[in-house]
């Protein structure tokens, strides 16, 4: 893709060094999903901030896998204390519901042009919209979902440990949790996936995330 640059996720420095007066925006996932569910530190999440509002770009958050209460936060841009200028949302926001939409501030949307689609704004997945995010809302599952999700990852490494599973790691925000295991200890992933219901298509040869229901 012309005119874009890829950098080390993570890595705060090399981020820094590719952002100047010419670049529009970044975007970055605040979680890994496809690339094995690693959890970005609070502290490049907040660099980033620092160098895109330094150079007057844009600072995107992917958030159709992390957003809706997944990760422990109804947004998981919450839990870094930052506020981008973008977020991208879709899955969740529509409960199974085909939906995506992308929230902006006022500078940008006052500046969106005259980009459209021809089924936006259907009454019936609005009404699936406004239903699921009240609900995550009113129900309180962002919080839910950050207690589950370290008793899930507390319970895990203790059997990995206990039984001698073979996990090498387990990391993530809420309920959004990454399960890696050692070369040769994929028993591990077939359990997950049918014993356990653990869903979500491996992340790496040796990882596997599980996106575990958010509700009580």
């Amino acid at each position: 893709m012309g005119d874009v640059e890829f950098v080390t996720y993570d890595d705060a420095e090399e981020m820094a060094a590719a952002i100047d007066d010419d670049t529009a925006a970044v975007i970055v996932e605040p979680v890994q999903g496809e690339g094995g569910i690693n959890p970005a530190r609070k502290k490049f999440l907040q660099r980033v901030r620092v160098e895109t509002a330094t150079s007057g770009a844009a600072l995107i958050f992917d958030e159709v896998q992390t957003g809706m209460g997944r990760t422990g936060t109804l947004w998981a841009s919450e839990w870094a204390d930052v506020v981008p200028d973008m977020i991208t949302s879709a899955k969740g926001l529509g409960n199974g519901l085909p939906v995506g939409a992308t929230l902006c501030r006022d500078w940008i949307a006052d500046n969106y042009g005259s980009h459209a689609s021809t089924f936006s704004g259907g009454p019936v997945i609005s009404a699936a919209v406004h239903a699921t995010v009240s609900t995550i809302v009113d129900e309180g599952i962002p919080p839910h979902a950050a207690e589950m999700g370290e008793y899930m990852m507390d319970e895990i490494e203790a059997a990995a440990e206990e039984h001698d599973l073979g996990v090498r790691d387990v990391r993530g925000n809420g309920l959004m949790v990454g399960v890696e295991v050692k070369k040769g200890a994929n028993r591990v992933l077939r359990d997950l996936a049918i014993n356990h219901q653990s869903a979500g298509a491996a992340g790496g040869p040796n990882s596997r995330p599980i996106f575990a229901p958010a509700h009580h």
